[in-house]
């Protein structure tokens, strides 16, 4: 299912590919585009054709800067190669409409700069904000430990044609320093203030931070 919000924007305002519905809703509920002119989209998890359809036309037609923003864990890679490469599932319709993302977060050099507590909501803590009617929070670490799922998943990755070659050296370093780490995060985290406590303000201003500053893999 597609979600876009479309507000203030010009011919070259970039587009962000956001993982997850929660976290697109955090971004459009604090108005992010009054403050960086911008397109938001969500797949709501793994995109749809119709999801890599909108974002490829946003890129091609409009010549737009594509910027994916998921889950420092393999599944957030996956979700953003996905876009980048299309769907092996569906590699005649969907190779049409893949095209270059721009790694915007969540990376493990930003997971240090955030100051975050050791003992925080986040993970599946933080999202009791967003879903507390519907999901029990289950860890309350800032970090998860890598699952047999996670290390296996991410392996994979780190050995894929694409990334293992040259030109995605920083994508490869970058997912060699999750698996050495064990660990995981979700992007719920980045609204947990250092002292504790949640401010989802501090999710728009990484995002706005990010990209004006270029801090992206490309």
């Amino acid at each position: 299912t597609l979600h876009a919000v479309v507000t203030n924007a010009s011919n070259r305002a970039p587009s962000q590919v956001v993982e997850k519905y929660t976290v697109f809703r955090r971004l459009v509920e604090s108005k992010l585009f009054n403050d960086l002119p911008c397109i938001i989209v969500t797949g709501k998890g793994m995109p749809d054709i119709a999801t890599r359809a909108f974002v490829h036309c946003l890129r091609a037609t409009l010549e737009l800067p594509v910027y994916g923003l998921v889950d420092h864990n393999s599944g957030g890679v996956g979700i953003l190669l996905c876009y980048v490469l299309g769907s092996a599932a569906l590699a005649v319709e969907s190779g049409a409409y893949a095209g270059p993302v721009r790694w915007l977060g969540l990376r493990s050099s930003q997971i240090e700069g955030l100051g975050l507590p050791d003992a925080v909501m986040s993970a599946r803590g933080v999202i009791f904000c967003f879903e507390v009617r519907r999901r029990r929070e289950r860890s309350r670490t800032r970090r998860q430990p890598l699952t047999s799922h996670d290390r296996s998943r991410g392996n994979g990755l780190v050995d894929h044609a694409w990334i293992a070659h040259p030109d995605r050296r920083a994508w490869r370093e970058e997912l060699q320093k999750m698996l050495a780490s064990g660990q995981k995060c979700e992007l719920e985290a980045v609204c947990v203030k250092p002292g504790g406590g949640s401010d989802f303000g501090r999710l728009s201003k990484f995002v706005k931070d990010a990209i004006l500053n270029e801090d992206w893999l490309e």
